[in-house]
């Protein structure tokens, strides 16, 4: 069996496939959690924790290891695990020196440098017009790294297409690559076209390798040592392992232990086991304008369709949000296919938001809420309620409007379902009027919960405090959603560190993945998904003036929509900047001055809002607007 010890890893990771090879492992499932590497912006996914008892020789050492499917080797021992029992690492004499007690084990191992090849893949479908050079976008299945290349004889020979050898610096798992099109015709791509291979060498990293490739469920055998022995610990109770498996990030034993004891006292608001109703001061309530009750017929379904509609409604009896009802109102409810191919109980409720008076108390300002994390703060916990609105009561002489009806029967809501049309600022209320004393280290929006500190000591007494007044109200935490006590946390679609903000990596390859417009629909879906990140982009409204030239079309005028020369210039310019351009921000230094920079141009303004420290610029925003027709008529 193969060990990887990686100097280069903070946490020790260990590959699905290795343990499906002892029938007795069950690891502790702890949703699908990100990992960031070590640029800060990508990761990969990780969907459970095991704890295991190594023995090596007659010496018993213990280590939790994250389980993941897309491993390159059966196990990786990271710094963790380095750093707990001070392994020394010798390369000229290719060991590892263990002590522990009295005791000197010596690990040989191997040193050679590791290559592994990557297809090199086209991210979006791509017109390469006739007698040009053109940057075409890829993708490499490895997040940050420097790659050869080389291409592949067949695309070149299939195409015509010239592609060189070169060195490909991999970003957010991805790059441009220049290519030349030397034909009199056009080639089209489509997207997840093999151009060529990517290798990478990695002499960072050492193995530990078994000369016999063989494995049983009791042994892993090295070189000169054997690991005899794998167990796992007797589990913790499922609440307390449930919590325990978001402090693993944590690499201070001291600090883990701490959080861990205050997260135990409270694990009866960690228990999803069953549904709860908050006990708040407030509820939700539904001011109607005069009106005749709105009706409306049961949706038709199939036999299949019915069975599980009725399995969730019984469910939802049994658990205390629902009730049979005698309504005079009537919604008609169906059922909505979800991404993990389960159903979602949908209520139609456009007749009675149609006469429902509008709630107008205000969601946070997205944008206000990121600056706010930027003031110095050091750790960061989000918590996120189950199944957040069901939580929260509705006014019990308003119950009665939100019936709906089936084939089978006719039932309101006891609690405050999706879909009403004042349900997200009557759930702001309820929050802010729970936990708004808690302002200065507390915001949330909705249901997204973060807490703040500029200290470790300080974020326990915020989370003790937070914590506190949830279970006060019996309001139940989803622990699968929950992060604790992190330096670099995502909130409302961004990444968030002590000093940066930048877009999560998820977001931006979504977007690089989109293929280039060929409908109306496509093109605003492209710009529309860019403009929230348009803050991390130099002279966004400028570059995509040509598109928004197209796209600022009425519902009559939609047919006029033309995708030509000028909009794929600029499609394909705000996709390079978005894998080549440092898309992140910096939260600014309050002891320092704060400078703009203007520009403008015939067609829109731009600024830079930035400081200059130690020499350094670093910018904090970039804002970019296009000018009005009558603005571009303004004497100078």
């Amino acid at each position: 069996m193969k060990i990887l010890i990686d100097t280069g890893a903070q946490y020790s990771f260990i590959n699905e496939k290795c343990l499906k090879l002892f029938n007795q492992f069950k690891y502790s499932a702890i949703g699908h959690q990100k990992f960031f590497m070590a640029d800060g912006l990508t990761y990969f996914i990780v969907t459970g924790i095991i704890y295991l008892n190594i023995t090596i020789g007659d010496v018993i050492t213990s280590m939790p290891a994250f389980v993941t499917k897309n491993l390159c080797t059966n196990l990786i021992l990271g710094m963790d695990y380095l750093t707990k029992y001070d392994l020394n690492i010798q390369p000229k004499k290719k060991s590892i020196l263990f002590n522990f007690n009295d005791q000197q084990i010596v690990i040989p191992i191997n040193t050679e440098t590791i290559s592994v090849d990557f297809p090199v893949k086209l991210s979006c479908s791509i017109k390469i017009l006739p007698k040009s050079k053109q940057r075409i976008p890829i993708t490499v299945n490895i997040s940050t790294a420097t790659l050869s290349f080389r291409p592949s004889s067949n695309f070149i020979q299939k195409t015509s297409i010239y592609v060189p050898h070169s060195i490909l610096n991999i970003r957010n798992y991805s790059t441009l690559l220049t290519v030349s099109n030397s034909s009199n015709s056009p080639r089209y791509l489509p997207k997840g076209t093999v151009i060529g291979i990517a290798t990478y060498n990695n002499s960072d990293s050492y193995n530990i390798t078994d000369n016999k490739n063989s494995i049983t469920p009791n042994t892993f055998n090295s070189a000169s040592q054997q690991i005899n022995t794998i167990t796992t610990p007797p589990p913790l109770p499922t609440t307390q392992q449930t919590i325990s498996n978001l402090l693993f990030h944590i690499a201070e034993q001291t600090q883990r232990d701490l959080i861990q004891s205050l997260l135990f006292k409270f694990q009866s608001t960690f228990d999803t086991s069953k549904y709860s109703v908050a006990q708040t001061k407030l509820s939700h309530v539904i001011e109607t304008y005069p009106h005749t009750p709105p009706v409306s017929k049961c949706y038709p379904g199939n036999p299949t369709i019915i069975a599980e509609l009725k399995s969730i409604i019984n469910k939802l009896l049994e658990a205390g949000l629902i009730r049979e009802s005698q309504s005079p109102y009537a919604a008609p409810a169906l059922l909505v296919k979800k991404k993990d191919q389960t159903w979602r109980l949908v209520i139609d409720y456009k007749k009675l938001n149609a006469i429902t008076i509008k709630d107008n108390y205000p969601l946070p300002n997205m944008e206000a809420t990121l600056q706010t994390l930027g003031a110095g703060y050091h750790y960061f916990s989000k918590f996120d309620l189950k199944s957040g609105f069901w939580q929260l009561p509705i006014n019990e002489k308003d119950r009665f409007k939100t019936a709906f009806i089936t084939s089978f029967g006719l039932f309101e809501w006891l609690v405050l379902p999706q879909g009403l049309r004042n349900s997200p600022p009557s759930f702001q209320r309820i929050m802010n009027n729970v936990l708004g004393a808690y302002s200065e280290f507390f915001l949330g929006y909705l249901d997204d919960i973060i807490i703040f500190s500029k200290d470790f000591n300080q974020h326990l007494n915020h989370i003790e405090q937070v914590l506190n007044t949830l279970k006060s109200h019996n309001l139940i935490l989803n622990p699968t959603k929950c992060e604790i006590a992190k330096q670099q946390i995502e909130y409302l679609g961004h990444v968030i560190t002590p000093t940066t903000i930048s877009p999560t990596p998820e977001k931006i390859k979504s977007i690089i993945s989109l293929p280039e417009p060929r409908t109306l629909a496509q093109a605003n879906r492209f710009i529309g998904a860019l403009s929230w990140y348009r803050k991390f982009i130099p002279n966004f409204s400028s570059i995509a003036a040509s598109i928004h030239a197209v796209t600022n079309l009425t519902k009559h005028n939609r047919h006029k929509f033309k995708w030509v020369y000028e909009q794929s210039k600029s499609f394909n310019e705000l996709k390079q900047l978005l894998t080549s351009t440092p898309l992140f921000l910096n939260f600014p230094d309050d002891t320092q001055s704060v400078l703009l920079s203007t520009d403008a141009s015939k067609i829109g303004l731009g600024g830079i809002l930035y400081q200059e420290i130690n020499n350094v610029r670093k910018v904090l925003y970039y804002h970019s607007e296009l000018l009005s027709p009558s603005q571009t008529r303004y004497n100078p």
